[in-house]
This record gives structure tokens, sequence and C-alpha cells, in this order.
């Protein structure tokens, strides 16, 4: 049973009336950054749920492998709910240098790589191995995150070992931006190198 139908049948810390929602295909509201909520009859919002509203995914973030490596505390799974919108395939490993052998490099599919960069032990060996990766593997899109980061950065400024950072925790708005920032910082640095 995953996540989310776990979440479905106990409710969040006991709260039975917030359960998730049979799932059904939503409809895209084009108008804001979140599917719409509103009720056809009324035009009230429904209550609202801590799970209940997603950031629209861009297509391009779409059925990926999602790689997440690194993540001993949790600190990026915490967005369940995006990880399962944007990934085909979610390979998790705490094991920074295993997972980043794992990646393949010659696949149909888009691979998105998050790396937890705050183990300050390995830190360096992290980043150096990083580094080897982007060199290697040019094609993944890899974003860092840290919750020593000051905040998330769209920028190709880590372009040696991320096309983005992720603040974490980070909310599924966030995630879901730094994401999209980070396939086109790695698209636009392909067309460079």
């Amino acid at each position: 049973m995953n996540l989310m139908d776990r979440m479905e049948h106990v409710g969040v810390d006991g709260a039975d009336g917030y359960r998730i929602p049979a799932t059904a295909p939503m409809a895209r509201n084009e108008h804001g950054l979140f599917h719409s909520r509103m009720g056809r009859e009324s035009g009230d919002r429904e209550p609202a749920r801590l799970w209940s509203d997603l950031p629209v995914i861009p297509d391009e973030l779409k059925g990926c492998d999602l790689h997440i490596l690194g993540d001993v505390d949790g600190q990026i799974l915490g967005c369940a709910g995006v990880i399962q919108a944007i990934a085909a395939n979610v390979v998790f490993d705490v094991n920074v240098p295993r997972g980043l052998a794992q990646v393949p490099s010659n696949v149909t599919r888009s691979q998105l790589v998050t790396v937890q960069v705050d183990n300050r032990r390995t830190m360096g060996q992290t980043i150096d191995l990083l580094m080897s990766f982007r060199r290697h593997n040019p094609l993944a899109v890899v974003v860092a995150g840290s919750r020593y980061f000051a905040e998330d950065d769209l920028s190709h400024e880590r372009f040696a070992i991320s096309d983005a950072s992720l603040r974490t925790p980070s909310t599924p708005e966030a995630m879901v931006t730094v994401f999209k920032a980070a396939v086109k910082n790695n698209t636009r640095l392909l067309h460079v190198s």
C-alpha cells in the first residue's frame, strides 16, 4: 500500500474528517497555480486539506525517472504528492555514490536527480561526485537540496554540481518551480557546451 493509500484509509494524525478523496482525474485550472476545488453549483470552496491542492505540474516534468539521493531525513520526500505526480519511476537511495552510479545515461525517459547534500562529513565527497557525474551524464537534470541554502536558486549559479538548488524542507509549489527551472537550465547549458 503506498503513502497516499495509507493516508486515505487512516487520515493524518487521526483527523478522520480530512481523508484524501477517492482518486479521480481532476480538471486542470489553467488560470492559477492550483487545481480548482470550487463547487460547480455554488462556487464555494471546499474545506482546505493539507494535501488537496497540488500545484499544476508542467508537462515537461511528467513521466521522468526521479532519483532521490542522500535524503536520510526525508527533507525531499516531504512533498510526496509532487513526487507521485511527476515520476513514472522513483529510485530512493541514501547512499549518494551508489545512487549516482545507478542513474542510466541512455534511456528514453528524462532523468531527474535530486541530491540532499547536508551530510557535512561527506559534503566535499558529494560535491566531487556531482561534478564528475555532471561531466559524464550531462542529459540528467540535477537538483541539489539543502536546509542550509538561504533560498531556492533557480539560476544555474551552481552549474558545476546542479541545474538548480532547492532549500529543504520545501513546499510543493517551490519544488515544482525549482524542478521546472532545473529542466530549463539543463537544456540551455547543453546548447552552450
